[in-house]
């Protein structure tokens, strides 16, 4: 895997629940910005599916991750939109043919990780954008307290400017 860097996504001081995601040392844009940039366009088949998972993030953001239901399972990378949420909201996340992945880095603190298609591959294949985000979780947990650490709610370098993870 090449170098990444942990970048803010949408990180707020307002935020129940904030955002990062990753970028490729020598790209310009993040693995998310690709995910949302490649879907929402106008016309586009799959543009509703992403602007529902647009508005799951915006909700998540406002209320906190407890909103989502999903198993307890460490170092792994979920995707967006879950299989199931809590009672409380009442967004339109069924049938979703995208899948945005991320990995929890501590309660309300999420590195958003790129995504796809849910089901572009053969069937009963995960699209590669999940080998890849399981790519990112692994490195992102064997770094943390070297390149990473969790504060008040948001992700901190260790030692510089930036969270590289090599």
């Amino acid at each position: 895997m090449k170098t990444f860097v942990i970048e803010e996504f949408y990180v707020d001081e307002q935020n129940m629940c904030n955002f990062y995601t990753v970028k490729y040392d020598d790209e310009q844009i993040s693995e998310t910005v690709k995910f949302l940039d490649k879907y929402d366009r106008e016309g586009h088949e799959l543009r509703d599916d992403v602007l529902h998972i647009q508005v799951l993030i915006d909700e998540i953001a406002a209320r906190g991750s407890h909103i989502i239901s999903r198993p307890r399972d460490e170092a792994r990378a979920f995707a967006l939109p879950p299989e199931k949420m809590v009672r409380e909201i009442t967004l339109e996340y069924t049938g979703n043919n995208l899948r945005l992945y991320y990995v929890e880095l501590a309660t309300n603190v999420w590195l958003l990780l790129g995504g796809g298609e849910a089901h572009a591959g053969p069937k009963d294949r995960s699209p590669i954008a999940f080998h890849e985000a399981q790519g990112f979780v692994k490195k992102v947990a064997e770094t943390y307290n070297i390149e990473y650490k969790i504060q008040k709610g948001r992700v901190m370098p260790v030692d510089g400017d930036e969270i590289i993870i090599h």
